[in-house]
C-alpha cells in the first residue's frame, strides 16, 4: 500500500509515458507510537522507472 499522493504521482508519470521497470525494498522501518504497543511496518521502496517510446 502506498500513500494517496504517491499514487497520484505514479498516475502522473504513467500519463507522461513512464512505467515501473523494477521495484525493491530499500529500508524497513518499524513505527511504534508512544501511547501504543502496536508496531507498524513501513516499507520504503526503491523504484526504477522506464520511459516508453
Amino acid at each position: 500500500m502506498c500513500s494517496k499522493s504517491f499514487k497520484e504521482k505514479l498516475i502522473e508519470l504513467k500519463e507522461k509515458g513512464f512505467d515501473i521497470k523494477e521495484c525493491k525494498t530499500n529500508y524497513l522501518l518499524y513505527w511504534k507510537a508512544e501511547n501504543s504497543d502496536q508496531e507498524v511496518k513501513i516499507i520504503l521502496p526503491e523504484i526504477y522507472l522506464e520511459k516508453n517510446d
